[in-house]
């Protein structure tokens, strides 16, 4: 086994498209994550690591796995992959700074990895989300409430960053965990430029925003929505599942699959998504290692 890392997403991309192709929904995140990265390059602020990485068998591409995220710790994401393959990976992680300390993703090859460093500090690991990835089987289009669905436009940068922000912060509470310490947020210019591609949308109720939900750009034929959002006061009016239902259609109807993330402690998102004909796909996790 060999681990191969590319600082270069469009590199990365070259050299991990069979595996990227053949299962698009399963590796998602990185697929979009990549694919954004090599369409919008920008600078990367001093400190912060960012590469992609194949784990090679051979000639053969069995596993990939990314660290991408501009919010320190800087977790890293993998996908399904060999046990061979996840300790290969484990043991290159371990030469790695800043030091490891988050791993995400499929959930088999995380627990693998994160159970090796843990061994090698002497430290245990914590489950700080139990997440599942659905796909759109037969949408079901509930009704519209009142109000319109209408795309994100720069003006409404403050709101869409603010309740981007509260998203993390209430899925915690609403899941009874503490808050996150070092919370996901866009890196420099990331949120202008998901609005210019058009990748955010609102719930307006006359002209005032009610909801968000945003998504990504097609990866393989694959548009993973979301984040999702609410503010409380607007809460159980519908505006989650029409826009949800717009954006997938829009998905299918451009010809690709719709699929999303749900927090497994949230059982009201979870039963939405399965009322509009998502359908769980695979477990995914994101997990601490922790001094003991």
């Amino acid at each position: 086994m060999r681990v191969q890392r590319y600082e270069d997403a469009a590199t990365f991309l070259s050299r991990a498209q069979d595996v990227l192709r053949a299962e698009p929904v399963t590796t998602t995140v990185i697929g979009t994550v990549a694919a954004r990265a090599a369409a919008h390059p920008s600078p990367v602020a001093s400190g912060t690591p960012q590469w992609w990485a194949t784990v090679e068998d051979g000639p053969h591409v069995v596993g990939l796995a990314m660290r991408a995220a501009p919010w320190s710790p800087f977790p890293v994401h993998v996908g399904p992959m060999p046990e061979p393959a996840a300790a290969a990976l484990a043991d290159a992680l371990l030469a790695e700074q800043p030091t490891v300390t988050e791993v995400n993703g499929a959930r088999e090859a995380a627990l693998a990895i994160a159970a090796r460093l843990a061994s090698a500090s002497a430290s245990s690991i914590e489950t700080a989300m139990h997440l599942r990835l659905h796909e759109l089987a037969d949408l079901e289009v509930p009704a519209d409430p009142p109000g319109r669905w209408r795309l994100a436009t720069v003006a409404d940068g403050d709101v869409v960053l603010d309740w981007y922000e509260r998203f993390h912060a209430e899925a915690d509470e609403q899941a009874g965990r503490p808050p996150d310490p070092n919370p996901p947020h866009f890196a420099p210019g990331e949120l202008e430029a998901r609005i210019d591609d058009g990748l955010m949308s609102l719930w307006v109720l006359d002209d005032l925003p009610v909801h968000l939900t945003a998504w990504n750009s097609p990866a393989h034929g694959v548009v993973r929505v979301g984040p999702v959002f609410t503010p409380r006061e607007h809460r159980g009016r519908g505006y989650a599942a029409a826009a949800v239902a717009r954006v997938s259609a829009a998905a299918l109807e451009a010809g690709h699959r719709a699929v999303l993330l749900t927090d497994q402690a949230n059982p009201t998102s979870n039963a939405l998504y399965e009322r509009l004909g998502y359908r769980p796909v695979t477990d995914m996790v994101n997990l601490r290692i922790v001094a003991n």
